[in-house]
């Protein structure tokens, strides 16, 4: 413990040339696992030699290169913090000095600087004089790094392999010799700080990379689960978790991360905000168990975007989906697939699963359904389903929760609907993904023997080829026959018109006849997608008619919409989010969510005040130039009748019918940019008499939440399912029970969780057995309001306050 008199110890620095940091034989100059790899290239590479060719023309003593920053509390570790980029750039320039002087490609009036260089600023000596690396660069960098020294194949992939060879192509152009070049690398200067005692390592390192080249969301959380560590630790959670979690997902680690937190929070970062929410979710947690989850986590995602789960079936139909690119469905399907390897589901069943989420995605689709909606529902699908079965399967409980609902935007859509969408909607001007995607499953379909169409489309092997084609001829309105214009007009883009060649440009705007008859036509073609114009001599609205409904059974076989007899014992709440026009009038709200946050209401005038609010803070300037011109807003000195203020001079209509109220949403949201599908409202089961507004009760602050703990009242529900609902009933039961000590205290929990004392206890007691509750959580977590949650005692609680006018 430092005496308290004495002064604490914190970085100091001064400007000295940089290779002074090689000076001791024995120091090792150490890049830490939590840095990023190596990002400098030939630009950064070009400017630094520009500038030693300017020092040296210009006679100076001195170019100041940058700051670096290291731990350098142990005398025989030079842990890098800031400036590897530096350093590592300098070394490579040194050791291409070094054998462009061996080679003879420049020259020094000092024979032994080449080996100078080798002994004194590149390597070190270990205990045993063994030669050692002095720099010790990141794990990939490093391979690449050590086979410069030697004879073996350079890593060629590699910006220490690029920089180092752009250093010997420059210097071989002679533009300094071997002296002036070792002149002006020791004029380079950089300000070195080195940390005191008393410095945190992980602040300084967030300090000193809030401005420069941005580090990623996933750079952040490298750092910040290793940086803590010891060395050796910091190694060991390199090695054994972090680099196999990015080689797991192709280095694409941010976006890893992000489904990552979705799994584990049912709520999705904003990409920006990734670290933000990583620090939060991983607080107080061992960071190897959650590096080991990662680990896990990233072997399902690597398996599912691959389709490598090792289930023939489920692989198959994985290869398909998977030109979607749908990642939104990927932290259901991780959970999905955890299951089937802890052995909690069948080959089939993970089957079935992966081919209902492939259906609900492209039917919705097809039928023009806004995809935004998918991610509040597949963030929550894992969770709710395994929430609401009971003892029936996985498939069962997802196959509810995706086809409850027949309208709205999260909507399974219909045999009708989608076999109307698919017949008649454009289906040649769509995303290339989705072309791909739609021919390679309808050539296939759930063959094992397939054809790569979406490949031969993507490299333009072959194309989308109209039958009946863009421009009508005259052959082509005889082959029609009446009516040839509204034909074309109306069928032109239709699946029925619609297939797939390598002979586009031969085709063109032939007849039929010639299509069909001539080498490589229709008759020759090998896919299964022309075999209609294989066996019909002419082409007009019958073959149209005929074609559209042969592949529209195809369709409907290939993405089924599922049927289950399951019932959950409670309904889950209706959700629906604020979107286009759909009219909440008659529904009563419960809680709403936006980006994250989740609050629980009591009526529609206070949910559309906090949203308000919310917005506001985030866009105080936008909402007040917006409110200057919009309906239902006023910016008057005090608050016109049936407003409510926001802010001074700034007022929001609050009375009224839920849809005027709704429709200020949608302004607003639309006037600032914002997603409407981020907003998303739960309702009550049961559409409300009123339209506008619930009454309020004086208890209304504590009763609002019964329709949530109801949905919760199961043995399913988790910690992570209640947390909120379960802290935010807690503090509205503090805010409404009177008297400083608990009246129950002589009672026991078991006491005051019997059906009888609830029926007879005051509401002032009842508010009090929330106390009591969370007492026993903090002696046995678990145990107190999340064990009286699942059994039914707090849905008790809540129905008889809610039955109770005022207090007895």
């Amino acid at each position: 413990m430092r005496d308290e008199n004495q002064e604490p110890k914190f970085m100091q620095g001064e400007v000295k040339p940089i290779l002074t940091v090689y000076d001791s034989i024995s120091r090792k100059l150490i890049i830490p696992v939590y840095q990023r790899n190596y990002d400098w290239k030939i630009e950064q590479c070009e400017r630094l030699y520009d500038d030693l060719v300017a020092l040296n023309r210009e006679d100076r003593e001195s170019h100041f290169f940058g700051a670096l920053v290291a731990d350098s509390r142990d005398a025989f570790r030079w842990v890098i913090i800031d400036g590897q980029q530096r350093i590592t750039t300098t070394s490579l320039l040194l050791l291409a000095l070094k054998h462009s002087l061996d080679c003879g490609v420049i020259q020094s009036n000092d024979s032994e600087l080449s080996s100078n260089i080798q002994t004194l600023l590149l390597e070190s000596e270990d205990k045993n004089s063994r030669a050692k690396f002095k720099l010790k660069p990141v794990k990939n960098d490093a391979a690449a790094y050590q086979k410069l020294f030697n004879d073996q194949a350079p890593i060629e992939d590699s910006n220490i392999t690029r920089n180092y060879r752009y250093f010997c192509d420059r210097i071989a152009q002679g533009e300094l010799s071997g002296d002036e070049l070792w002149r002006a690398v020791n004029g380079l200067h950089a300000m070195i700080l080195t940390l005191g005692k008393d410095d945190d390592p992980q602040r300084i390192f967030e300090s000193l990379n809030s401005t420069g080249l941005a580090l990623s969301e996933a750079d952040k959380i490298r750092n910040l689960v290793l940086m803590g560590a010891a060395p050796e630790r910091q190694e060991m959670l390199y090695e054994n978790y972090w680099n196999e979690i990015e080689e797991s997902v192709d280095y694409l680690t941010d976006w890893f991360i992000r489904h990552y937190l979705t799994t584990r929070t049912r709520k999705t970062p904003r990409q920006d905000a990734v670290y933000e929410a990583f620090r939060t979710y991983q607080k107080g947690k061992d960071v190897e168990q959650v590096l080991s989850d990662m680990h896990s986590l990233a072997n399902h995602a690597h398996d599912l975007t691959h389709s490598t789960t090792g289930v023939p079936a489920a692989d198959r139909r994985l290869r398909k989906f998977n030109i979607l690119r749908r990642d939104v469905t990927l932290p259901f399907l991780i959970s999905v697939l955890g299951e089937y390897r802890n052995g909690s589901i069948t080959d089939a069943e993970l089957t079935k699963i992966i081919k209902i989420v492939d259906s609900y995605v492209f039917r919705r689709f097809i039928c023009g359904i806004q995809t935004n909606s998918m991610n509040k529902t597949f963030s929550t699908l894992f969770a709710e389903a395994s929430r609401l079965r009971g003892d029936a399967s996985l498939v069962d409980a997802v196959t509810y929760l995706l086809t409850r609902r027949s309208e709205g935007s999260t909507r399974f859509p219909t045999d009708a609907e989608f076999k109307h969408e698919f017949g008649t909607r454009n289906l040649y001007k769509i995303t290339p993904q989705n072309r791909n995607y739609l021919y390679e499953c309808l050539e296939n379909l759930d063959s094992n023997d397939t054809r790569d169409i979406a490949g031969a489309l993507e490299d333009k092997t072959i194309s989308v080829e109209h039958i009946m084609p863009q421009t009508l001829t005259a052959d082509w309105i005889a082959e029609l026959g009446d009516g040839a214009e509204q034909i074309h007009d109306t069928w032109l883009n239709r699946i029925g018109n619609l297939t797939i060649t390598g002979y586009n440009s031969l085709y063109s705007n032939r007849p039929y006849k010639e299509k069909r008859e001539t080498e490589n036509g229709f008759i020759d073609s090998p896919y299964s997608l022309n075999k209609v114009m294989k066996n019909s001599p002419a082409w007009g609205l019958q073959q149209l008619e005929n074609r559209t409904q042969q592949l529209t059974d195809a369709a409907l076989s290939y993405w089924p919409r599922p049927v289950t007899s399951f019932k959950p014992k409670v309904d889950p709440l209706p959700t629906e989010p604020l979107g286009e026009d759909t009219s909440f009038n008659g529904r009563s709200v419960v809680s709403f969510e936006y980006r994250g946050t989740r609050k629980t209401v009591d009526s529609w005038i206070t949910a559309t005040l906090e949203i308000v609010q919310m917005i506001y803070l985030e866009h105080k300037d936008a909402v007040r130039k917006y409110a200057a011109e919009a309906r239902f807003w006023s910016i008057a000195d005090s608050s016109p009748r049936y407003h409510a203020e926001i802010a001074p001079n700034l007022h929001v209509l609050v009375s009224g019918e839920t849809d005027p109220r709704i429709s200020m949403l949608r302004g607003l949201f639309d006037a600032l940019g914002l997603d409407k599908n981020e907003l998303v409202f739960t309702l009550r089961r049961a559409p409300s008499k009123k339209g506008s507004s619930t009454e309020i009760s004086p208890f209304a602050t504590f009763t609002m939440f019964e329709p949530q703990v109801e949905e919760l009242t199961s043995e399913g529900t988790t910690e992570e399912d209640a947390a909120q609902v379960l802290a935010d009933l807690s503090a509205a039961a503090v805010d409404l029970r009177q008297g400083e000590s608990n009246p129950l205290n002589n009672l026991s929990v078991s006491q005051i969780s019997d059906s009888d004392f609830i029926a007879t206890a005051s509401v002032n007691d009842l508010l009090w057995t929330l106390d009591k509750f969370q007492e026993l959580d903090r002696l046995v977590p678990g145990m107190g309001m999340l064990a009286h949650l699942k059994d039914g005692t707090l849905l008790k609680i809540l129905q008889t306050v809610r039955q109770m006018e005022e207090p007895q």
